[in-house]
């Protein structure tokens, strides 16, 4: 899975200064959301070098979660799922609210945002989405 680097990093920094958040470390921040994010990509780079077999998807969170059908009809076909009329409900009441969840007005710290983008290696992710792309034409 696959999500937007500012989505994950915004995320991972607000739990770790919630103090209420008592199973987040206060260390689990931006930085080290970027750190683990890149790690991921590498892993997955690695993985897509040493594997031949063309069996790895590479299932983006936006695509997913904000209720594209065919998105979702895909990824049943590539992991050989049969699907069902409950699975789709379900499918659909998660992903209902996307748009109003996206639309949230979100502080970003301009300089939390530019390390974010400094440090995240989008090249890597670029590559990983562009081979792993042919799965799904």
């Amino acid at each position: 899975m696959l999500r937007d680097i500012k989505d994950v990093a915004l995320s991972d920094d607000a739990r770790a200064r919630n103090k209420h958040d008592m199973g987040w470390s206060r260390n689990r921040n931006y930085k080290s959301a970027v750190s683990d994010w890149n790690q991921s990509l590498l892993n997955t780079w690695n993985y897509l070098e040493s594997n031949k077999r063309n069996n790895l998807f590479v299932c983006e969170y936006k695509k997913l979660f904000s209720g594209n059908d065919n998105y979702f009809y895909f990824l049943l076909n590539f992991l050989e799922i049969e699907e069902n009329k409950n699975m789709y409900i379900y499918y659909k009441s998660i992903t209902k609210d996307w748009d109003r969840f996206k639309q949230r007005e979100k502080i970003i710290d301009k300089d939390k945002l530019a390390y974010i983008e400094e440090n995240s290696n989008y090249f890597l992710r670029d590559k990983i989405l562009q081979i792993t792309a042919h799965l799904i034409e």
